[in-house]
């Protein structure tokens, strides 16, 4: 795939974030309520989260340029239960098979040339609706099997929530303090079939009614 192999052990996706999240042992580490050295640090994720975006760190810090090849595989779907540092998000949603669950919808690698990060060419891999998984090279875009997708080193690895989360919607805001609350405006009454209405407002008295206004005109103009 225009990327050289590494003779590394490989490893995965599970194995890293294992790593990533570990217990370190810090000695000198110094409490200032109790006065007790020693102690453990973590890191974990915050929360669950509607995308998780996964970044493999390829540089090789002893050489200039130089890439570490290391085959790492990846999971259609990740469970993150385990590396999560809020307890509720690790509970089952039958429907979705987990909320800590993730599926994965993209990938970015980097092919490079004679294993150096100075120079080389990304490519992508994207999953449509449908499931199916599509190769991105510039303007050329061509579906390729799961299996294609697996034998690349990626880069960046794209998870999406199967069960996202929803930003609640916002009530309105209340009044203003003393404000007199706003009246709904009146439902206007359709008039009845058949019946004519004149406006009490406009109406004088011994005007001509709209339906026998004719009539009586007429009247007053005869003889």
């Amino acid at each position: 795939a225009g990327t050289s192999e590494s003779h590394v052990r490989p490893t995965s996706v599970e194995e890293l974030l294992d790593e990533y999240t570990r217990q370190d042992v810090v000695e000198d580490w110094k409490c200032e309520k109790c006065r007790n050295t020693g102690g453990v640090r973590r890191s974990l994720l915050a929360r669950r989260s509607n995308i998780f975006v996964m970044y493999i760190d390829r540089r090789q810090d002893t050489n200039l340029f130089g890439k570490i090849n290391r085959r790492v595989s990846f999971p259609q779907y990740l469970e993150l239960g385990k590396w999560l540092d809020a307890p509720d998000d690790h509970e089952v949603d039958e429907d979705a098979g987990g909320k800590s669950r993730y599926s994965l919808y993209a990938m970015c690698v980097h092919q490079d040339l004679r294993g150096s990060t100075e120079a080389g060419h990304y490519v992508a891999f994207v999953k449509d609706k449908a499931g199916g998984w599509h190769h991105l090279d510039d303007e050329t875009v061509r579906p390729v099997k799961w299996s294609v997708v697996q034998e690349h080193h990626p880069y960046l690895l794209f998870y999406a929530a199967t069960s996202p989360i929803f930003p609640a919607a916002k009530p309105p805001p209340p009044p203003a303090s003393g404000a007199p609350a706003e009246r709904p405006p009146p439902i206007a009454k359709p008039p009845d079939a058949g019946t004519n209405h004149v406006d009490s407002a406009k109406a004088q008295p011994g005007a001509p009614s709209a339906a026998g206004g004719a009539a009586e005109a007429e009247a007053a103009a005869s003889p």
